[in-house]
């Protein structure tokens, strides 16, 4: 029985990748770090900077490495993709295998990790080259190494426990977030045990140990790779962006704002944003946020396909709102004794630890609520196990098979063609026109800070820096690399005017300085609202602005 699981579990899987290969992205929107991260890794450069995913950078080094030796010899983007879809993919099958360690009946063991799988966030980073899906093998398997050892009879509960260690110290080491797993992991040892000394013992094992693995490599290579010597400069490191604390002040609004990115996360509910009165009430409700990119892929559909989609979205919804409705009803019906089981009580735990930290950090961002998801799928299985009839299971198949279509058809097979994505399509002049070691000046922004950067494979000089940082970048670039200038460094998309991006910039600043240039400014084409130049050199003296 164990070897048909095994390869029912491997089948899964391999069915899984084959999906996430045919459906690799071309569309870096969603995973605006991601364009950076290919970039550093086909270059070896800022390996280390990134205290929050420490690992990340020397996996794909290493990973390009390999590609590289085999003959590839383009950038990393197709290797990182690759990767993440082989991470995606072993994760859905050893969801599987979690499930039946649940002692769920396969139907509904498939049918929650199938949900997993099509899930809006979780399906998009699958394709892209980003930190999110690589460490999940690595918590999925830890997770199913715990379950093993609270049912271990006749084999060693401490093998497991190592094994969760190592795997939860190594997703931890990728990416900073999956540390908050280690908590739950020791209650579940210590309630889990019947020898309650032992689950101490279990539990101490587990945290102690994988925090040393843990701080120990980073104290490695803050010592030996970036040659921090103070307590400060190390604490600063390791805590990256946390240093700054959350980047969404706690307020009233974060519990919904956390609701709204759970469903984002799931549902490909930037579909809605293809409706005018929809994508107006969203951006007064939503003010800070950027939606131009959400409204450029919407409107790149076509509207039979758009208004299927949302056909489909809607309905989806409707069948999970029934469907949560039956649940809760037969819950609170039952004795307690038949509500509360030990693996519903683990996956809860899984949850909060992820749920409360996500609302506190950035409760929109859907990115983060990835780690949520494989445990939140399991949950409503097992709930519907231990307290649905046929009318619960019948509509959450219904409702999983809604769910994939509408995220395939309205958000994912989409994506493939490049045509899709914002950055690439306003950016079309420059991408034409820049070459591998080519230095650009220009102000799209992050994410098209990234295709650029991709592009030339270097860090593009952003007219966001302060004009006596931008100015000395310029007079630095090398004489012998070509440098191109975009209107956007003076004129930039009108929905960035005001961004927390542009603190520094002055455009009256930024064009007495482009005036100067002026004389040696070859103008190199113009599409939409932007327009290139190539600087020559030698560059004008120009007066201290």
């Amino acid at each position: 029985m164990a070897g048909r699981n095994t390869a029912w579990n491997v089948a899964i899987a391999g069915v899984a990748f084959a999906v996430y290969l045919l459906t690799l992205t071309h569309n870096f929107t969603d995973g605006e770090d991601a364009l950076r991260y290919v970039r550093d890794i086909t270059t070896g450069q800022n390996l280390w900077v990134f205290g929050n995913h420490l690992l990340f950078n020397i996996v794909g080094v290493s990973w390009y490495g390999l590609w590289t030796a085999l003959g590839h010899a383009d950038d990393a983007l197709i290797p990182m993709q690759v990767l993440s879809a082989a991470c995606a993919g072993i994760s859905v099958g050893l969801m599987a295998w979690i499930g039946a360690l649940l002692r769920l009946p396969r139907a509904l063991a498939l049918s929650a990790t199938l949900g997993a799988a099509v899930s809006s966030s979780f399906w998009a980073y699958a394709v892209l080259p980003d930190t999110y899906l690589l460490p999940m093998p690595f918590v999925l398997f830890g997770f199913g190494c715990l379950l093993r050892a609270l049912a271990a009879s006749g084999e060693s509960p401490t093998a497991w426990v190592i094994g969760a260690t190592l795997s939860w110290s190594l997703a931890t080491l990728l990416h900073q977030q999956n540390v908050l797993f280690f908590g739950p992991g020791a209650l579940m040892l210590i309630m889990g045990s019947g020898d309650r000394r032992a689950g101490f013992g279990r539990a101490a094992l587990l945290l102690g140990v994988g925090g040393a693995l843990t701080l120990g490599c980073y104290i490695l290579v803050a010592v030996y790779g970036l040659g921090l010597r103070t307590i400060p400069a190390f604490i600063g490191w390791t805590l990256g962006y946390a240093k700054d604390g959350p980047w969404t002040p706690w307020s009233w609004v974060s519990l919904p704002k956390g609701v709204i990115g759970l469903v984002r996360a799931i549902f490909a509910v930037n579909l809605a944003l293809g409706v005018d009165s929809i994508a107006q009430l969203a951006q007064r409700a939503l003010p800070n946020m950027i939606l131009v990119e959400e409204r450029y892929f919407t409107a790149f559909l076509r509207p039979a396909v758009l208004y299927a989609s949302l056909a489909m979205l809607v309905a989806s919804a409707v069948v999970v709102v029934a469907l949560l409705g039956v649940l809760l009803r037969r819950v609170f019906v039952a004795r307690g004794a038949e509500v509360a089981s030990h693996g519903a009580m683990w996956l809860g735990w899984m949850i909060a630890s992820q749920a409360i930290a996500v609302v506190a950090w950035e409760p929109i961002n859907p990115e983060f609520w990835i780690a949520v998801l494989p445990w939140s799928w399991l949950l409503v299985a097992l709930a519907i196990d231990r307290h649905g009839d046929r009318l619960a299971r019948n509509l959450w198949f219904a409702f999983i098979v809604l769910l994939g279509m509408t995220n395939a058809v309205g958000y994912v097979i989409p994506q493939t063609d490049p045509e899709s994505d914002y950055w690439h399509g306003v950016n079309a002049l420059p991408l034409s026109l820049l070459r591998q070691g080519d230095q650009i000046v220009s102000m799209g922004g992050y994410v098209s800070d990234g295709y650029l950067a991709l592009q030339t494979r270097r860090e593009i000089i952003n007219g966001a820096y302060g004009i006596a940082e931008v100015r000395k970048m310029i007079e630095d670039t090398p004489s012998d690399t070509r440098l191109l200038v975009s209107s956007w460094w003076i004129d930039p998309p009108a929905f960035l005017v005001g961004n927390t991006q542009l603190e520094l910039w002055d455009r009256d600043q930024a064009l007495r300085l482009l005036d100067c240039y002026r004389p040696n400014l070859t103008e190199l084409g113009r599409a939409g609202d932007q327009t290139v130049w190539e600087l020559r050199r030698p560059l004008p003296t120009c007066p201290a602005s």
